[in-house]
This record gives structure tokens, C-alpha cells and sequence, in this order.
């Protein structure tokens, strides 16, 4: 059955994040927001203006597509007041954010100032970033790649990493089972799918590996039965029809029950990114998985922003867990 995590209080936390991290948490309603950041030199709390609707309003531009400078002036409004006299020393280069349900969705990065001056890595809970990061940082020794949909690129099987080359599994096979047997600590597991995010409730939610082959379907509940303790979990899917936008609660289930199955790391790829992006995206970053985590991300959004300077298609990949 599902075990819940003990809670994990602020000094405990300032001792497993070191000197260059810190933790982000806030939350908001319709009066107003309160944060806190935990950090080695202090913990300091404040009470941001901005209300549930300020945050909305933002999200809902950014999405629309607004008329650029406006998006900017509202983001970076936003930015100042989330941080306000929460300013991280100089040394902190890594911001774990555990986020109101406001702020899903929202790439923090564009909100201008200290969020866009670090890696930002989000996590659901202060209890699971401490159970992970008081596990030995290590680094990944082999990959497997799930090619779980039709036209995908693969591209990376060609690829010969670091950590050894990509072995790929195609989408005629059983693939989900050779996925979820024999996975390893320091594992990299890439799945590409088709994710079905119909139901109202997150955890009946599915992820789907291959064209009509039964049993290849994994819905998100079934996670807290399995034992996945990979060092990284890639979730690129995309939906069995195009337009939408992925729904914040299940990017947020889908994170933590990764992370409940043992997967140090989770990175989400929402679907509407084109495939020859996320490739140049996933060169990068797994060519600099040697920086850690965080480090990768940032390299790959600059490869990516270079490829596509018009875009914010490099915001559109989160990070949840460990950044090392």
C-alpha cells in the first residue's frame, strides 16, 4: 500500500540542499500568496500581493500567446513580487520549487530576476527531495529508450554517449515489459508514448507504448505497485490527437508517483514540442549529463533556443527531483 513520507522541517531540509541550492514554496488564494525559502544561510518567509487570479491571468498569457512586451511586463511583475525580500545568496545556483497548483505550468524562468539566473527543478514535496537527495549522487551508466509510438524519431539509437550508446526498444514488441524488468539504479529509462489524459482523475490516467499491442498500456496508478529506481525517468508523449495542453495535476501525479516508484529524477516532455526539437533538446542534454541534472537542462535549452530563438519551446521541458 501506499507509505506516505514523514514531514521534513526547514533545518533538515538546509543540511541534505547544500550552499548552492535552495527551496521554493508558495501558496496562493484569492486575498493573496505566502512564501518561504529555505536556504543554507537562512529561512525567510513573505507575503507575496499577487493572488490565485494575478497567476492565472499570467499563465492564461503566456499561453495565448500575447503581444510579447506585455507577456514580459506581467511575468516580470510576477517575478519581483514571488520573490520579494526572498532573494537567494549569490552562491545558490539550483532553486527547488515545491509550487502552488497556481503556478503548474507556468516556466518560471520567464518571470525574470533570480528565476531566470538559475536552474529551476520543481518537486512535489520537501519529503521526497530530502528522501533523494540523501541518496549519493551518481552518474547514469546506460540508457533505454522506448520508441512507444508511430513516427517517432530515433534518431538518439544512432547516438554514443558518456554513458554508453542507446539501446532502443521498438514500438512491435513488447516493449513496456522489457521496460519496467532488470531496471537499474543508475539507468536512464526514455519513454516515448502516447499519453491518454481523458479521465477527470489524474491517477486513472495512462501511458501507452505501441500501436494496438495489449498490454502495453500503464496507467499512472499502477506506479505505486511498481519498483522503477532508475536515475532518470523521460516521459516524451504526445496525445492521441493533436491540440490541448497538458494538464498541470497530471504532470504533477505522474511526477511524484515516479519518484514514489524509486526514479531519482523525472523529466517531462509535454506534448506540441516537434520531434526534431526535442532530438536537438536530447543531444544536449545527455551529452552534458556529467554537469548533473540542472546543468544538462540549461545546456539543452540554450542548444535549443539556438535552433528555435522565436520559440519557448526550451521552457516547456521540467525538471521534478534530483538536480545533481
Amino acid at each position: 500500500g501506499f507509505k506516505p513520507l514523514p514531514p521534513a522541517g526547514a533545518d533538515v531540509i538546509r543540511d541534505v540542499l547544500g550552499e548552492k541550492a535552495a527551496l521554493y514554496c508558495c501558496l496562493f488564494d484569492r486575498w493573496g500568496g505566502a512564501a518561504l525559502l529555505v536556504s543554507g544561510d537562512a529561512v525567510r518567509g513573505a507575503l507575496p500581493v499577487s493572488t490565485e487570479k494575478d497567476v492565472f491571468l499570467a499563465r492564461q498569457a503566456l499561453r495565448a500567446g500575447d503581444d510579447e512586451t506585455d507577456r514580459n511586463t506581467r511575468m516580470q511583475a510576477l517575478g519581483a513580487d514571488l520573490l520579494a525580500a526572498l532573494q537567494p545568496a549569490p552562491e545558490v545556483k539550483t532553486l527547488v520549487v515545491v509550487p502552488d497548483e497556481n503556478l503548474l505550468g507556468l516556466p518560471l524562468e520567464l518571470l525574470g530576476g533570480a528565476f531566470s539566473e538559475m536552474d529551476i527543478v520543481h518537486m512535489e514535496s520537501a519529503s521526497r527531495l530530502k528522501e533523494i537527495l540523501e541518496q549519493p549522487a551518481e552518474a547514469p551508466d546506460r540508457m533505454r529508450m522506448a520508441l512507444g509510438r508511430s513516427g517517432m524519431d530515433g534518431a538518439l539509437c544512432e547516438e554514443d554517449f558518456d554513458f554508453g550508446p542507446v539501446l532502443c526498444l521498438r514500438d512491435d514488441g513488447p516493449a513496456l515489459a522489457a521496460i519496467i524488468s532488470d531496471v537499474q539504479p543508475r539507468e536512464i529509462l526514455h519513454l516515448g508514448g502516447v499519453l491518454d489524459q481523458t479521465p477527470p482523475d489524474a491517477l486513472l490516467c495512462e501511458l501507452v507504448f505501441g500501436d494496438d499491442v495489449e498490454g502495453n498500456e500503464l496507467p499512472l496508478a499502477r506506479l505505486l505497485g511498481m519498483k522503477l529506481p532508475a536515475a532518470l525517468v523521460v516521459v516524451d508523449a504526445v496525445f492521441p490527437e493533436e491540440g490541448g495542453a497538458l494538464r498541470s495535476d497530471v504532470a504533477t501525479v505522474m511526477a511524484a508517483l515516479f519518484h514514489y516508484a524509486g526514479a531519482r529524477t523525472v523529466l517531462i516532455v509535454p506534448p506540441g514540442v516537434p520531434d526534431e526539437a526535442k532530438t536537438r533538446f536530447f543531444r544536449a542534454f545527455y551529452a552534458n549529463a556529467a554537469q548533473g541534472r540542472g546543468g544538462a537542462l540549461q545546456a539543452a535549452r540554450r542548444a535549443l533556443k539556438e535552433m528555435y530563438p522565436e520559440s519557448a519551446y526550451e521552457m516547456r521541458f521540467t525538471l521534478y527531483g534530483d538536480f545533481r
